[in-house]
């Protein structure tokens, strides 16, 4: 995985513009990993949208606040040219996370470090041109604690860093990296957020809350919100 394209798709993701950027994304770049992330606020009655979103796109789409339980079987989520997708289900309310990886790129879903029960992440081994990233989707609703929550993605990403060299977390953290608590945890990571425009605007100036952050930033090709 020498190059990653790396988007971080919030707003409607059914609009042509952004389907258009991101199939032009991929054109141009075929070596390259194209991952995305999307806040989907409910997944169950988008996925057909969904399927056409991901189609010659995206190799790996991290979604949030998916808003589904284990009455929803596996097999409702299931899209062409994909594996069956890496799930984290909360309520049918709230929260829950999904990750979809191309069928043609290695992967594995990595449990052997336990998380407390209310910290909303997946954990994934991708491997691509010889090298094994981590890879972490994660989502944190706003009423739980940052420092928190911060500190058990910490522990975590020191287990894994004894195998793996690079890593890359992206996911809604609620809170803008500017924060002095996200700044600490950038640098006692020695990470970079690949995102620098506002993601969000339910205020009417918008916030970076959807971050991407990479242990490598050397590694990544394009960075961009659509």
């Amino acid at each position: 995985m020498t190059q990653l394209n790396l988007l971080n798709n919030y707003n409607d993701y059914s609009h042509d513009s952004s389907d258009k950027n991101l199939i032009t994304l991929r054109a141009k770049h075929p070596n390259n990993i194209t991952i995305g992330y999307l806040n989907i606020n409910s997944v169950r009655n988008k996925l057909d949208c969904l399927t056409e979103y991901l189609k010659n796109s995206l190799n790996i789409l991290a979604l949030a606040e998916t808003k589904i339980d284990s009455s929803f079987p596996d097999s409702q989520f299931l899209i062409n040219n994909m594996k069956k997708p890496y799930r984290l289900d909360v309520t049918d309310k709230k929260g829950g996370l999904l990750v979809y990886v191309d069928k043609n790129l290695p992967s594995r879903l990595l449990s052997l470090f336990k998380l407390p029960v209310d910290i909303q992440a997946i954990p994934i081994e991708v491997a691509s041109a010889k090298q094994k990233w981590l890879i972490v989707s994660i989502y944190r609703p706003p009423s739980k604690n940052l420092k928190y929550f911060l500190s058990n993605i910490t522990e975590m990403i020191d287990y894994y860093l004894q195998t793996y060299e690079n890593f890359l977390i992206l996911g809604d953290f609620n809170e803008i990296p500017e924060s002095n608590t996200m700044k600490a945890f950038l640098k006692e990571q020695n990470c970079d957020n690949l995102i620098k425009s506002n993601t969000c605007y339910k205020s009417i100036n918008g916030r970076c809350i959807d971050l991407i952050l990479s242990s490598n930033h050397y590694k990544h090709k394009f960075s961009q919100h659509i």
